[in-house]
């Protein structure tokens, strides 16, 4: 005679179910941690094209006359340009110089050189020729 124990026939019972659940379990976990991963990757893709986006608005709006005159002697200036020179040639200070240096490379019109210099991108050199008089 098998004496039954109603508690434990049902703990029995679900032990291959247990263990079915335990399995399941661990996969979504590792589906949870990849989608999170994924998540965030897109996020930051996400973060770049905006960033790309916005620098594009930027640089397609006009340009003040005196970032175009300093673009323009990029244009006409094809050598690397350093602040020093830009700030002798316009009359201005450096600090000035660089900020409107600054404005154009956010623009992607100029680029910094390996030397710490400046020279005009094929973005500045299409600009100069789409607005020139």
């Amino acid at each position: 005679m098998v004496f039954r124990i109603p508690i434990i026939d049902d703990i029995l019972k679900g032990l291959p179910e247990n263990a079915r659940l335990r399995a399941q379990i661990v996969e979504l976990r590792d589906q949870m941690t990849a989608l999170h991963t994924k998540n965030e990757t897109l996020q930051a893709e996400n973060e770049s094209l905006r960033r790309q986006l916005e620098a594009s608005k930027a640089s397609d709006e006009d340009l003040s006359p005196d970032l175009f005159a300093l673009l323009n002697f990029f244009f006409d200036h094809p050598e690397q340009m350093f602040i020093e020179g830009i700030a002798g040639h316009f009359r201005v200070q450096e600090s000035v110089a660089n900020f409107h240096v600054d404005e154009l490379r956010k623009r992607g019109l100029i680029r910094k050189t390996e030397d710490y210099g400046y020279k005009i991108t094929e973005k500045g050199r299409a600009y100069i020729m789409k607005h020139r008089g």
